[in-house]
């Protein structure tokens, strides 16, 4: 009997453990394209870490709304029945509530906390894709 790769056996498993491997790699991708975004907007453009967030977020979330679409939530983008710009439309009625919860991150640890801006990196990683995943799958993608 041959092994199985670990994340292939539990997608096999659980039909939505493999949607959520898709989420992560796909929102991982978009992630790693905000926080360089932001990081360079503020280091070489001197923006400031609000006005670098907003921008390096509308940047991922195109990407994110492609991968999302074309891969992640494939089947229910096929068989909801609506059209792409109702879906995008959601889509972006999301990822705009992350960018919300992005900015008060950045907000919090810049202006509250005093602390420099790449400190509202760890919750760009790990709270904010946590929210959008439960948003696309019961709402945005929902068939």
């Amino acid at each position: 009997m041959s092994e199985q790769f670990p994340l292939a056996a539990l997608a096999a498993r659980l039909p939505w453990a493999a949607q959520l491997i898709r989420f992560g790699s796909v929102g991982g991708l978009a992630t790693l394209i905000h926080v360089a975004a932001y990081v360079g907007f503020v280091e070489s453009f001197g923006i400031t870490p609000i006005a670098a967030n907003v921008s390096a977020f509308a940047i991922a979330v195109i990407m994110s709304f492609v991968g999302h679409a074309s891969w992640t939530f494939r089947h229910e983008y096929r068989q909801s029945g609506r059209a792409t710009h109702v879906l995008f439309a959601r889509f972006v009625i999301s990822a705009v509530l992350g960018l919300l919860l992005n900015t008060l991150f950045v907000f919090v640890v810049v202006t509250w906390l005093g602390l420099a801006y790449g400190w509202a990196i760890p919750c760009f990683i790990f709270v904010t894709p946590v929210v959008l995943f439960a948003l696309n799958k019961l709402w945005v993608f929902q068939n």
